[in-house]
């Protein structure tokens, strides 16, 4: 292979994949794990968005592991519009959440378990949010950067 030559290495999909989910929409990559969004999948109601979870198998292949929806989910959330992995975390943005008016929107951290399990473990909101500030438009998370214990994400919002 010569330098700046890429070979396709797979195809993700979904084990549930619907014409008009915008599967792939986002993504994020961190080491053997990937989430892809679908800020259109409907499992919570009309666009309310779904992530899934996929992980690198010893035999080089990718694998379905979970599939991730906001607890409190509803019709057009998009959640997945954007995702930040870093590694056994990711930060999940919801640009259309309707926490402080229609499309203030909202961020989730979703945690791996021990046992592979991915669970919700905060929902985040800006205190001075309003309508139409797309809190959630762009999310970054980099883990425990200072070491004090907690995780250290920024969210944009671009209409503020």
């Amino acid at each position: 292979m010569l330098a700046g030559e890429f070979v396709e290495s797979a195809v993700l999909v979904p084990d549930d994949a619907a014409p008009g989910d915008y599967f792939g929409g986002t993504v994020s990559l961190d080491g053997d794990r990937a989430a892809v969004g679908a800020a259109w999948d409907d499992d919570t109601g009309t666009n309310s968005g779904s992530v899934w979870m996929f992980e690198r198998q010893e035999d080089s292949t990718w694998a379905q592991v979970a599939k991730l929806t906001a607890a409190d989910g509803f019709e057009n959330n998009w959640f997945g519009s954007s995702l930040s992995l870093d590694g056994d975390r990711v930060l999940v943005g919801a640009v259309k959440g309707i926490n402080n008016g229609a499309r203030s929107g909202c961020a989730y951290i979703f945690d791996r378990q021990d046992d592979g399990t991915w669970t919700q473990q905060a929902k985040l909101v800006a205190w001075d949010s309003a309508a139409a500030d797309y809190f959630g438009y762009s999310v970054a998370s980099a883990g425990d950067v200072n070491g004090d214990g907690y995780v250290d994400v920024i969210v944009g919002a671009y209409a503020v």
